[in-house]
Protein backbone atom coordinates (compact mmCIF):
# COMPACT_ATOMS: atom_id res chain seq x y z
CA UNK A 1 0.00 0.00 0.00
CA UNK A 2 1.30 3.44 -0.86
CA UNK A 3 1.70 5.66 2.19
CA UNK A 4 0.77 9.27 1.60
CA UNK A 5 2.42 11.11 -1.24
CA UNK A 6 5.36 13.47 -1.07
CA UNK A 7 5.69 15.28 -4.37
CA UNK A 8 9.17 16.55 -3.40
CA UNK A 9 10.45 13.00 -2.88
CA UNK A 10 8.79 11.80 -6.07
CA UNK A 11 10.23 14.69 -8.10
CA UNK A 12 13.73 14.21 -6.66
CA UNK A 13 13.71 10.49 -7.46
CA UNK A 14 12.43 10.96 -11.01
CA UNK A 15 14.71 13.95 -11.74
CA UNK A 16 17.90 12.60 -10.18
CA UNK A 17 17.61 8.81 -10.31
CA UNK A 18 15.65 7.74 -13.40
CA UNK A 19 17.78 6.19 -16.12
CA UNK A 20 15.93 5.47 -19.36
CA UNK A 21 18.65 4.18 -21.67
CA UNK A 22 17.97 0.49 -20.90
CA UNK A 23 17.47 -2.34 -21.11
CA UNK A 24 18.45 -3.16 -17.53
CA UNK A 25 18.26 -6.49 -15.71
CA UNK A 26 16.54 -6.39 -12.30
CA UNK A 27 16.85 -8.89 -9.43
CA UNK A 28 14.15 -11.16 -10.83
CA UNK A 29 16.17 -11.53 -14.02
CA UNK A 30 13.60 -9.55 -16.02
CA UNK A 31 14.66 -6.89 -18.51
CA UNK A 32 13.23 -3.39 -18.03
CA UNK A 33 13.59 -0.20 -20.05
CA UNK A 34 14.19 2.14 -17.13
CA UNK A 35 16.13 1.89 -13.89
CA UNK A 36 15.93 3.93 -10.69
CA UNK A 37 19.43 4.50 -9.29
CA UNK A 38 18.51 5.72 -5.80
CA UNK A 39 22.19 5.69 -4.84
CA UNK A 40 22.51 9.01 -6.72
CA UNK A 41 20.17 10.76 -4.28
CA UNK A 42 21.52 9.00 -1.19
CA UNK A 43 24.86 10.65 -1.89
CA UNK A 44 23.38 14.12 -1.44
CA UNK A 45 22.57 15.58 1.96
CA UNK A 46 19.21 16.86 0.69
CA UNK A 47 18.36 13.45 -0.74
CA UNK A 48 19.26 11.57 2.45
CA UNK A 49 17.34 14.03 4.60
CA UNK A 50 14.24 13.88 2.42
CA UNK A 51 14.30 10.08 2.24
CA UNK A 52 14.96 9.65 5.95
CA UNK A 53 12.17 12.08 6.87
CA UNK A 54 9.66 10.23 4.68
CA UNK A 55 10.77 6.80 5.87
CA UNK A 56 10.53 7.87 9.53
CA UNK A 57 7.07 9.32 8.89
CA UNK A 58 5.98 6.08 7.22
CA UNK A 59 7.42 4.01 10.08
CA UNK A 60 5.56 6.11 12.61
CA UNK A 61 2.28 5.92 10.70
CA UNK A 62 2.51 2.11 10.67
CA UNK A 63 3.61 1.92 14.32
CA UNK A 64 7.02 0.64 13.20
CA UNK A 65 8.95 3.31 15.06
CA UNK A 66 9.59 0.90 17.94
CA UNK A 67 11.28 -1.86 15.94
CA UNK A 68 14.58 -3.13 17.30
CA UNK A 69 16.39 -3.35 13.96
CA UNK A 70 16.22 -1.81 10.51
CA UNK A 71 17.57 -4.12 7.82
CA UNK A 72 18.65 -3.49 4.27
CA UNK A 73 20.05 -5.51 1.42
CA UNK A 74 23.82 -5.09 0.98
CA UNK A 75 23.23 -2.82 -1.98
CA UNK A 76 21.38 0.49 -1.75
CA UNK A 77 18.90 -0.88 0.81
CA UNK A 78 21.68 -1.11 3.42
CA UNK A 79 22.79 2.44 2.62
CA UNK A 80 19.22 3.60 3.12
CA UNK A 81 19.03 1.70 6.43
CA UNK A 82 22.31 3.23 7.61
CA UNK A 83 21.22 6.72 6.56
CA UNK A 84 18.32 6.40 9.02
CA UNK A 85 20.95 6.31 11.79
CA UNK A 86 18.97 3.64 13.62
CA UNK A 87 20.42 2.18 16.82
CA UNK A 88 20.74 -1.29 15.30
CA UNK A 89 21.11 -1.83 11.56
CA UNK A 90 21.33 -5.19 9.82
CA UNK A 91 22.86 -5.96 6.45
CA UNK A 92 21.35 -8.84 4.49
CA UNK A 93 23.95 -10.37 2.20
CA UNK A 94 22.88 -11.18 -1.34
CA UNK A 95 25.36 -13.97 -1.99
CA UNK A 96 25.14 -15.85 1.31
CA UNK A 97 22.72 -16.65 4.13
CA UNK A 98 24.56 -14.17 6.31
CA UNK A 99 22.85 -11.34 8.15
CA UNK A 100 25.43 -8.94 9.56
CA UNK A 101 24.83 -7.21 12.86
CA UNK A 102 27.02 -5.41 15.37
CA UNK A 103 25.23 -7.23 18.20
CA UNK A 104 24.09 -10.73 19.09
CA UNK A 105 20.67 -9.38 20.11
CA UNK A 106 17.53 -10.49 18.29
CA UNK A 107 14.13 -8.84 18.04
CA UNK A 108 11.73 -7.15 15.68
CA UNK A 109 13.01 -6.00 12.34
CA UNK A 110 11.79 -3.78 9.49
CA UNK A 111 13.19 -4.42 6.02
CA UNK A 112 13.80 -1.21 4.07
CA UNK A 113 14.73 -1.01 0.42
CA UNK A 114 15.21 1.61 -2.22
CA UNK A 115 13.31 0.02 -5.13
CA UNK A 116 11.06 -3.05 -5.09
CA UNK A 117 9.72 -4.61 -8.28
CA UNK A 118 8.81 -8.28 -8.39
CA UNK A 119 9.68 -8.92 -4.74
CA UNK A 120 12.51 -11.39 -5.37
CA UNK A 121 15.03 -9.53 -3.17
CA UNK A 122 12.36 -8.82 -0.55
CA UNK A 123 11.48 -12.50 -0.25
CA UNK A 124 15.12 -13.56 -0.10
CA UNK A 125 15.90 -10.95 2.57
CA UNK A 126 12.86 -11.75 4.73
CA UNK A 127 13.62 -15.48 4.65
CA UNK A 128 17.27 -14.86 5.61
CA UNK A 129 16.24 -12.57 8.47
CA UNK A 130 13.72 -15.11 9.74
CA UNK A 131 16.29 -17.90 9.47
CA UNK A 132 18.61 -15.75 11.63
CA UNK A 133 15.79 -15.49 14.22
CA UNK A 134 14.60 -11.93 13.59
CA UNK A 135 10.87 -11.21 13.68
CA UNK A 136 10.21 -9.31 10.43
CA UNK A 137 7.29 -6.96 11.05
CA UNK A 138 7.11 -5.53 7.52
CA UNK A 139 8.83 -4.22 4.44
CA UNK A 140 9.05 -0.59 3.34
CA UNK A 141 10.36 0.58 -0.01
CA UNK A 142 10.98 4.07 -1.32
CA UNK A 143 9.69 3.07 -4.77
CA UNK A 144 7.43 0.24 -5.90
CA UNK A 145 7.63 -0.62 -9.59
CA UNK A 146 4.42 -2.69 -9.61
CA UNK A 147 5.74 -6.05 -10.75
CA UNK A 148 4.36 -8.42 -8.11
CA UNK A 149 5.93 -7.61 -4.73
CA UNK A 150 2.49 -7.07 -3.19
CA UNK A 151 1.65 -10.74 -3.81
CA UNK A 152 5.05 -11.83 -2.45
CA UNK A 153 4.41 -9.88 0.77
CA UNK A 154 1.03 -11.59 1.15
CA UNK A 155 2.76 -14.96 0.73
CA UNK A 156 5.29 -13.95 3.42
CA UNK A 157 2.44 -12.68 5.65
CA UNK A 158 4.04 -9.27 6.18
CA UNK A 159 2.75 -5.81 5.38
CA UNK A 160 4.49 -4.10 2.45
CA UNK A 161 4.32 -0.35 1.97
CA UNK A 162 6.01 2.11 -0.37
CA UNK A 163 6.37 5.86 -0.69
CA UNK A 164 6.45 6.35 -4.48
CA UNK A 165 4.69 4.27 -7.12
CA UNK A 166 6.47 4.27 -10.47
CA UNK A 167 5.29 1.33 -12.57
CA UNK A 168 7.49 -0.12 -15.27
Amino acid sequence: MQLGRNEDLEKMILDECLLTDGPYTISSGEKVDSFLDIFRSLLSIRGRMLMAHDVFSAMSSQKWDNVDFVAGRETCGALLAFSLDWNKTLIVRKTSDKVESSTDDRGTCLLVDDVTSAGVSMKDSVLKLQKANYDVVGALSLVYRGRGAVEVAKELVIPFHWLVYYPE
